[in-house]
């Protein structure tokens, strides 16, 4: 089997899509930068689970937590931090980088724990939170279940 993140790089990136709009005015604390990236890390394990069959727990972990690092980069990053003088804001923001995968590490244990007590499936939701991805088989493989944002 491939790599995770590589096999399921357009997933990870509609999600990323999905979220960049969410960010896109920039008006984005600090808080609601860790929120966003709670709600990424949501559908990214989601997607790890409902499109891989075969991997092994630290895989789908090893995939989610490139895709949070591409997320970061792509949505997080960009985004001005207030009161951060402009000199000092890669130092912080890398510094940040590294706060939340080590948090998102830890915090992916405990998604998946809350999603194996109430369910991988949850029901479709009306509304903007409902999103499909469109999915193509291969041989031998049913039809997934759509990706869901959170």
């Amino acid at each position: 089997m491939g790599n995770i993140y590589t096999d399921l790089k357009d997933y990870f990136e509609e999600v990323t899509e999905h979220y960049r709009a969410l960010a896109a005015d920039g008006k984005f604390s600090f808080g609601d930068a860790m929120l966003l990236m709670g709600k990424a890390s949501a559908s990214f394990i989601q997607v790890v689970e409902r499109f891989t069959a075969i991997a092994n727990g630290p895989d789908k972990k090893q995939a989610v937590l490139e895709a949070l690092d591409h997320f970061y980069e792509d949505v997080i990053k960009p985004l001005d931090l207030q009161a951060v003088p402009n000199l000092i804001e890669p130092i912080v923001d890398s510094a940040i980088k590294q706060l939340v995968l080590t948090i998102a590490s830890a915090s992916i244990d405990t998604l998946v724990a809350v999603f194996n007590k109430t369910g991988w499936n949850p029901e479709p939701l009306p509304g903007p939170q409902a999103y499909s991805s469109p999915y193509m088989p291969g041989e031998g493989e049913e039809l997934k279940r759509e990706i869901v944002f959170f």
